[in-house]
């Protein structure tokens, strides 16, 4: 029997299911071929999604496009093109699934397999490695020939006609040649709608399809090396994302205590990376909906937003039947909020945009008319200002309404505030809690709740070396955080590595982290490549933009090259567009485009992926640090310059990791 990625039983679960065109199908190749096959359901492919792609090492590569087509409501014309009558009887074109199926072909040549793609150029018989195949699922064969029959019989018709008039034709050059043009012409249509009528079948002749595909997979092809299998293998699995649709969702006993929307409510809860805080408060604020409707998530990330967003639409599938309409949630980050609201009010600061002082004047919307709202969420809260939560509470939060925190601040990368801060509230006059010491005052909102059990991490040595380094570095700087539970002991992860490197050694790092992907076979959908320094994350880009498709949270080289050949006026108006693109990358930053992340530290802050590579300068601070390895969630590189006060730690990880 084939294995089959993903398995049966997460395919059943995604979140757009399988057609039964496509299940059933599925179901026949499974069965019908041997252990040493392996197929893809709609496996990512930098945007292409196949409907099934079959993988024998050594042999083939087959694509398989399945429709679940009425064939009665289309046609085909002499030129192979695809019609469907509309609800108006009128005859649409359309791309037909020949086309398709093609496509992908074509792109896996020139987009998602380069080494396939370069030896293509060289020598033509690269180009039979692959073979596309189209199923109908609801049609019969008679339905095929009669959908083909206009088509042939044109094509027919005008090559007896073309032999006919041949024999009228002079006998000069010209005429020869006019002849020659127009049955090269004829015959490639004919060639065509063979092909097409020949790659599709039926659940009447699916026999038929599975011998062709038994066929196409019984010869060895020296073509089809280790090299290429091993880069479609790669492409083709499954990531880590994937195999998560679907599962019901399971909330610990400690999270179910801030799932549950209480109306009124203040709350602070901190907790370690990992521990679940975007889900719980996806869960909360979709709670605070079904009660309520005015909700908003506020965080500090732009990159942020999306994430959240998958998180609610993920949660709404399982808990509401999708009965919650998630863009109604307004999420947003502190500074769009703010100005937004500023121009929603008609307020003209005298200050800039860009002037932070702005941000943290407490009494700009004074007097304003504002529309309240019943519940807010505040994320990352350990990269707020006091100022902006006041502002946040003040004016923008229902009398009644429930407004909860949520942080950690071992990953206070921006350095605010931390020592013992007294609030000036009048409703407030208690005294600090005790575990306030060395976190920020925010007055009103109670003693803060802490979460301590980390989810991220499947394996036991991450979770080890975190509370290590919280142990080692953090716990001198904040007295009371939440540490990983290193209960379990240690036990070896899958990867981890710790590399030393000067700063001229970035090219080599490039390659470094490319020779690993392969050899490892990382997904890229399940890959990212931090840094706090963009110059070298531009150059990480550049390599690795010349092999597949990457997707940044900053300006690369390229598009600074675009930015310049525009010819911007002055040099502040190159950099608001400067400006304006990353906001853009940010706002567009996708966790699950399919393709390798690459992003600095800061704006990946609250992600998290299955494969990490980090690199550390020797400035980097140990919240930089905290926040780039707890990103990983099973595989974690490491390369670190020399210098740094953090190389020891690693490379001392690094001999346990191997023991």
């Amino acid at each position: 029997m084939a294995t089959v990625f993903p398995d049966f039983t997460t395919i059943s679960r995604l979140r757009t299911p399988a057609t039964e065109g496509e299940f059933y199908i599925l179901e026949c190749l499974a069965s019908n071929l041997s252990s040493d096959y392996e197929i893809f359901f709609n496996p990512f492919l930098d945007g292409d999604r196949p409907d099934i792609v079959i993988l024998k090492k050594g042999c083939c590569v087959i694509i398989v496009e399945v429709k679940d087509w009425n064939l009665s409501s289309y046609n085909i014309d002499a030129n192979n093109k695809w019609f469907i009558h509309n609800s108006a009887g009128k005859e649409v074109k359309i791309k037909s699934p020949m086309a398709q199926v093609f496509h992908y072909k074509n792109n896996i040549y020139n987009l998602h397999i380069p080494s396939l793609g370069y030896q293509n150029i060289i020598n033509k018989n690269f180009y039979k490695i692959i073979s596309p195949f189209v199923y109908f699922h609801n049609a019969t064969v008679k339905d095929l020939n009669q959908i083909y029959s206009f088509a042939f019989e044109t094509v027919r018709n005008d090559m007896a006609v073309l032999n006919k008039d041949r024999r009228n034709m002079g006998c000069d050059e010209k005429c020869q040649q006019e002849y020659e043009n127009r049955y090269i012409f004829l015959k490639s249509k004919q060639y065509k709608l063979e092909r097409d009528f020949y790659m599709s079948f039926c659940r009447e002749n699916v026999d038929k399809f599975i011998r062709k595909v038994l066929k196409v997979g019984s010869k060895y092809d020296v073509l089809f090396d280790d090299s290429i299998y091993n880069d479609f293998k790669r492409r083709l699995s499954p990531s880590e994302w994937t195999g998560k649709q679907g599962i019901p969702i399971e909330f610990t006993k400690e999270q179910k205590k801030y799932i549950k929307s209480i109306k009124g409510e203040r709350k602070r809860i901190r907790g370690v990376s990992g521990c679940g805080k975007s889900m719980i408060l996806g869960a909360r604020a979709l709670d605070a909906y079904s009660q309520h409707k005015n909700v908003l998530i506020l965080t500090f990330n732009l990159t942020l937003r999306n994430l959240i967003r998958d998180r609610l639409s993920y949660l709404n599938y399982h808990l509401y039947n999708n009965e919650i309409d998630v863009n109604r949630i307004e999420i947003s980050n502190y500074h769009h909020f703010f100005v937004s609201k500023l121009n929603e009010y008609g307020i003209e600061p005298d200050e800039g945009l860009y002037d932070p002082n702005l941000y943290i004047k407490r009494n700009i919307f004074k007097g304003c008319e504002i529309e309240k709202y019943d519940s807010i969420f505040i994320d990352e809260i350990q990269d707020y200002e006091k100022e902006w939560i006041y502002i946040i509470r003040d004016y923008f939060l229902a009398k009644d309404g429930e407004m909860v925190l949520w942080g950690d601040f071992c990953q206070n990368i921006y350095n605010r505030e931390v020592s013992l801060c007294e609030g000036n509230l009048l409703e407030d006059k208690s005294p600090p809690p005790a575990d306030d010491f060395l976190f920020p005052r925010i007055d009103g909102f109670g003693r803060w709740f802490a979460m301590t059990k980390s989810l991220r991490s499947k394996n036991r040595f991450l979770p080890s070396m975190f509370y290590k380094f919280q142990k080692v570095f953090l716990l001198n700087k904040y007295k009371n955080i939440e540490f990983f539970d290193d209960s379990i002991g240690i036990l070896t992860s899958d990867i981890f590595r710790c590399n030393v490197y000067n700063i001229d050694d970035v090219g080599w790092i490039a390659e470094d982290i490319d020779k690993m992907m392969r050899q490892y076979k990382f997904i890229p959908n399940d890959t990212t490549i931090l840094s706090s320094q963009k110059k070298i994350l531009e150059e990480i880009e550049e390599f690795f933009s010349t092999r597949e498709k990457v997707l940044t949270t900053f300006i690369t080289k390229s598009e600074k090259r675009r930015i310049d050949m525009m010819g911007c006026r002055s040099e502040m108006e190159r950099k608001v567009n400067l400006l304006h693109m990353e906001r853009a990358k940010k706002y567009g930053f996708n966790l699950n485009s399919g393709v390798i992340k690459i992003s600095t530290i800061q704006s990946f802050k609250g992600m998290e992926n299955k494969n990490i590579f980090c690199i550390f300068n020797k400035d980097d601070s140990l919240e930089i640090i905290y926040t780039a390895i707890t990103r990983a969630s099973v595989n974690l590189v490491v390369y670190i310059e020399h210098g740094s006060p953090y190389l020891d730690f690693f490379e001392k990880m690094n001999q346990e990791s191997m023991q």
